[in-house]
Parts: structure tokens; C-alpha cells; sequence
């Protein structure tokens, strides 16, 4: 943040289970993880990078003023210790790191209750312009018993609930994305249906806009990426 910003660092307790072990390209195993998410308010990271980023020797630093290997020396170590770690970032509004560590068994005071893994039935829409969210999404939910569609940006939302709508008993939608964002996508979703129920999605969010969302019947809010547990509760709770 050559500019200055906000650098946020959090921890929490989360439980992983076999879905995500198997959507994730890291060897996990279900269990209970250390969750730590290092999130700022900078530049962003261009789409065409993030899958370098890790890269030893990479690096859109000018000659002499970065090596390439600090990332790199990140993902070996995380990998070592059985854990992952992905990224999200949106231009111009920051970059969020999640960190998963595996937790050791033996150590009861680090054990916290397990996060409850809610099914249910109904049929979920999907919004989202990252591929990698739409399909980790879909397999969570139908884990738990749903029906998924999938779309790729805002006005493809509101086509497939034009023409499905009085299948669709609840919509997850990004709020940041090319054509039509989450917000504008909303407010066009309520104009076919004002009773239509919407859960935003996102791992940056306006306070601001969540507020007047929420205001205008928001049902909800999940932080990504997604994990199964939270999920399942935030719809559970958006459905009943």
C-alpha cells in the first residue's frame, strides 16, 4: 500500500470437512483449523497474476526491490504444515490472504465447538463472476441437499430468475462483478419479486452499501471464501 491504508489481521476456529478437503488443491484433511485472514485496503492484485503470485521469482516489483521468493517461501511453509492458503482480491479495494493451519487433536484447550452443518431443501441461485466460487459454492450446497443454478454476472441472475423464479427460493449474489453488480442486481431482482430473498456475498464489502442493502430486505451475508459451515447456517437462516 504504497499510499498508506488499512492493513487487518483475524483468527478463528473453523472446521473443515470432507467438501472442502476435496474442492481444495491443498492435502487437507477434515478436522478443526486455525483460521487467519491478513486483508488491506490496497492496490489489488490484476486477475492475469493471481495464479503466479505463489511462483518463486515472480514479482511486478521494480528491479531491485523485491525478489519474487517471499511468497513463495509462504505456500512451501504453509504447505509443510498440512495447511492452505488462497487469496481473493479486487482492484483498487484490496486483497484478503486466508491462511488454514491444522490444529493438533491432543490440545483440548485449543478445541472449540464445531461449527453445525445445517441441510436443508429448496433451490439456491448462484451469482458470482469467479468460476472457482460458483463451482465450490454448488458443491456445498448440494452436499447439504439443495438445487443450484449457477450465473455469471448480474444480468444473467436476473434472466434466470425471470424465466425460473418460482423455483428459486433464494439467491447468493457477489457484490463486486463486471455488467451488473450485486447491488444493482439486487434492486432489479425486487423489481420481479420485492419478496425475493438475497444473501451478498463478498470478500470486501461498503459498510455503507450492506447497510442500505439490509435496509431494502438483504437477508443476509456470507464472507468469502466460503467455508461449508458458515454457509449452511447463513442459508439455513435466509430460508427461514
Amino acid at each position: 500500500m504504497p499510499n498508506g491504508g488499512t492493513l487487518r489481521f483475524s483468527t478463528h476456529l473453523v472446521n473443515i470437512d470432507e467438501v472442502i478437503c476435496r474442492l481444495s488443491p491443498f492435502d487437507l484433511q477434515p478436522g478443526q483449523y486455525l483460521e487467519i485472514n491478513i486483508k488491506d485496503s490496497g492496490c489489488g492484485i490484476p486477475a492475469e497474476n493471481i495464479s503466479r503470485i505463489f511462483e518463486p521469482f515472480f514479482t511486478t516489483k521494480e528491479h531491485g526491490k523485491g525478489t519474487g521468493l517471499g511468497l513463495a517461501a509462504v505456500y512451501g511453509t504453509i504447505k509443510q504444515h498440512a495447511g492452505a492458503i488462497t487469496v481473493y482480491s479486487e482492484l483498487e479495494i484490496g486483497t484478503n490472504f486466508q491462511i488454514l493451519l491444522p490444529l493438533n487433536a491432543s490440545a483440548e484447550e485449543s478445541k472449540a465447538p464445531p461449527d453445525e452443518m445445517i441441510k436443508g431443501q429448496g433451490t439456491i441461485l448462484v451469482v458470482d463472476d469467479e468460476e472457482v466460487m460458483r463451482i465450490t459454492a454448488k458443491a456445498i450446497l448440494q452436499d447439504l441437499g439443495y438445487r443450484v443454478f449457477l450465473a455469471e454476472n448480474g444480468e444473467e441472475a436476473v434472466s434466470v430468475y425471470r424465466r425460473d423464479r418460482t423455483a428459486i427460493d433464494l439467491v447468493i449474489v457477489d457484490m463486486i462483478m463486471p455488467i451488473m453488480n450485486g447491488k444493482d442486481c439486487f434492486i432489479a431482482l425486487q423489481q420481479l419479486n420485492p419478496k425475493v430473498r438475497v444473501v451478498l456475498s463478498s470478500g470486501f464489502t461498503n459498510v455503507e452499501d450492506l447497510e442500505d442493502m439490509k435496509k431494502r430486505g438483504l437477508k443476509g451475508f456470507i464472507h468469502k471464501p466460503y467455508l461449508s459451515g458458515a454457509l449452511s447456517q447463513t442459508v439455513h437462516k435466509a430460508l427461514g
